[in-house]
Formats: structure tokens, sequence, C-alpha cells
């Protein structure tokens, strides 16, 4: 039975993983891989892309047989090294081949369905080895599909893979990108013929709707609020907005209270009016998802306790939400790291030091087995000098790294 090019996608990134972590070993100590880089012939910059388990990038045969011939392994370990780097390579083409091959390849529109029901299980997944591969493998089929179709000819297909992404490059540290992909699923719904999808209109509005969410969450991430309230305002005079404001209202609740508490001199009666409503329509919904939206919601307001300074409401908010963390139904690692930042943020601001240890490490583990990078960033942004040390304790830095932050 002939594999999908998802199948392949994630075959390959567990080859990429494998060869990189084996050479990451090999190559701990300071100044070794400068000089394996010029014993292999490749570039020190290329050889930091081939130990980056997150870039596309891999060796063909001929580099590939160097490299595993330059370190000192025995037999079956260089045997082992040069079979995951072979075939890291070779799944990428077999993954590029099969997107022209059209009797082996599933319709536009189911690998869309693909894309979509990977990129949900990624972010709801509880195990985070399934999710960090899950999400590397949606990016390069989203990229890989985005160059294969003609938006002209499937714009509706085109606008869905960019919402995939979009979502996919802000976890993983490129609101850039995803900025562009909102943006440009917006000029692809601006230039529909709505008369060629009259029957569709109102999915038409649905997508419009967030397709300008999708800029709010890439302005935001971007550290520009202005420019991300602006979307949410433009978001609500949209027709979803008006015709289906029970689905669409949350989203924008939720949206507008992230903005605003990173915008100057708001006030916390406006971000408690907002959870407020948003509590009413997660208890009118009710269902498996109302549970998740009053957490998202309540991680949100808590939040914006911390913007504003209001530490002990920040306090008891982050702390119920921490004891009902196990039973809410669906929740994956990527809100929970989100969740757990924010609360180890706020103890180390209440000098609760053991406390902010212990929930760091948590959030630490998640978004690093999981691979969200962004968090790693925001991490770094706000420790600063103290990140470094307690990284290395965890393993998670080499020694010399975590020096030259300390």
């Amino acid at each position: 039975m002939k594999r999908t090019f998802f199948e392949l996608a994630q075959e390959a990134q567990l080859h990429k993983e494998t060869y990189s972590a084996t050479l990451k070993s090999m190559l701990r100590l300071p100044g070794t891989k400068q000089s394996f880089a010029e014993r292999v012939g490749i570039s020190p910059q290329y050889l930091s892309y081939l130990l980056d388990p997150d870039d596309p990038r891999t060796p063909g045969p001929e580099v590939a047989g160097k490299i595993a011939a330059a370190l000192p392994l025995d037999p079956e370990q260089r045997e082992s090294l040069f079979e995951h780097l072979f075939l890291a390579s070779q799944r990428r083409l077999e993954q590029e081949r099969a997107l022209y091959i059209g009797s082996s390849t599933p319709s536009l529109a189911a690998q869309v369905a693909m894309l979509g029901r990977d990129h949900h299980r990624a972010t709801i997944s509880t195990d985070p080895l399934e999710s960090r591969t899950l999400f590397l493998a949606v990016r390069e089929n989203s990229r890989a599909l985005l160059k294969q179709v003609n938006p002209h000819v499937a714009p509706l297909q085109v606008i869905q893979i960019c919402f995939v992404l979009h979502d996919t490059q802000c976890l993983l540290n490129r609101p850039d990108d995803a900025l562009y992909h909102a943006k440009f699923a917006r000029m692809l719904i601006q230039n529909l013929d709505r008369s060629t999808y009259r029957a569709q209109r109102e999915y038409i509005d649905w997508l419009e709707f967030h397709a300008i969410r999708a800029g709010t969450v890439a302005y935001f991430n971007l550290d520009l609020p202005k420019q991300a309230y602006d979307c949410c305002e433009e978001a609500e005079t949209t027709r979803a907005m008006r015709e289906r404001p029970e689905e669409c209202r949350p989203h924008l609740l939720r949206d507008k209270l992230n903005t605003l508490s990173h915008t100057p001199r708001f006030t916390l009666h406006d971000a408690e009016r907002l959870a407020h409503e948003m509590s009413d329509i997660a208890q009118r919904r009710g269902g498996v998802d109302g549970p998740i939206w009053e957490f998202l919601m309540q991680r949100s307001l808590g939040r914006a306790y911390l913007e504003y300074g209001s530490f002990s409401k920040a306090h008891r908010t982050f702390e119920a939400l921490l004891n009902d963390l196990h039973l809410i139904p669906g929740l994956g690692p990527v809100p929970k790291t989100l969740f757990l930042t924010a609360y180890a943020k706020l103890l180390l601001k209440q000098g609760h030091t053991a406390e902010w240890q212990e929930i760091l490490r948590r959030a630490i583990h998640t978004a690093a087995d999981t691979g969200i990078t962004q968090q790693f960033v925001e991490l770094r942004q706000s420790y600063g000098p103290t990140m470094g040390p307690l990284l290395s304790e965890m393993r998670l830095v080499p020694i010399e790294e975590a020096k030259e932050e300390g």
C-alpha cells in the first residue's frame, strides 16, 4: 500500500530528528562543529541546518556518507546513522514526487482535509512527541501544497491551507510568515466572485471573519497591539459576526482581551467585562467545548491581571486553573504551555522562587517536547539571566550557553 505524502513527511521528520540528535551528541564539545564541517567539506551554516530538527533540509547520499564516515562510530552505529541520513532525504523526495503522481495522490480536497485533521491532532494531542512531529509535518506539507495549487483555480482550498500554515507558524515563532498567509487568505476572499459562490455565502463570510482574526493573532505575536485591536474592530463589523454571533463572538472576545491587556492604560473593568461575557456564552453553549472556552478566557483574564499588576487576582485565577487542568477534556499541550508560562512569570514577579521553578519546569518540558519554539523565545525574553542556569540544570541547553546567559 502506497503511503500518502503526509505519512512520508512524518517519516522523514522522524529520521531527521534521529540523525540530528546523534550528530549533536557527537559534536557537543566546543569547537567540534567547525572542524567537523571542514572534514566533511560542508559549511558550518549548512551543518547547523542539518543539526536543526525543525529545518527541512537534508543531505544527499554523498554528503550523508561523508558525515557517517567522519565520526568515530563502530560499523553498526555508522550504518544506522547513514540510514537515517539517507532516508530523511529519500522520504522528502518521495513526498515531493507524491504530489505529482495523480494515481497515488489523493484529491486536493482530500489532501486539505488530511492537513486539517493532522493540524487538529497536533493541537489537541497529549503526546508531546506526536504533537511535535505532526506540527512540523503539517508545516512542510502546507508549504508543499501551496507550491502546487493555483490559487485562482482552487481559492477556497488555498485559503484553508493558509489558515493551517498561519496557525502553525505562529506556534513555531514565525509570526511574520503567519501574517503574510493571513493577508494572502484575506486577499483571496476579497477577490472571490461572489456570484460564483452564492450557494456558499455563509461559508465565505465565515472564512472572511477568520482571515481577519488570523491577522489579529499575527499582529499580537509581533507585539503590535494597536494593529491587532484594529483587526478586532474590523472583525466585529463582518456579516458573519452579525448573523452568527454565538459562534463568532467567543473568538472575538478572547482576541480583544488578549490584545487589550497589552495596550497602554487599559482598565480591569473592561477586561473583566469581556471575560464575564465569554463565561455567559460558554455556559449557554455547554457541550465539550464549553470548559475549554472557559479555560482559555480565564487564562487570558489572568494574563490581563498580570500585565496590569494585580498579582493577587492573577494568582487566584491561575491557581484555580492549575487545580482544574487535568479535568478539562481535550486540552492539548499548546494551551497548557501558554498557561504554565504565564503562571511561571507571575510566580517569579511575586518572589515565589520554588513554585516558579516547578511551574517553569513543566512549561519548558511541554514546550520543548512539543516543539513550540514561540514559548522558548518568550521565556528567554522574560527571564533573561535567570533562565540559563535553570535550563542547564534541566539539560535543555549546553553548559557553555547557560554560562553566557548567566
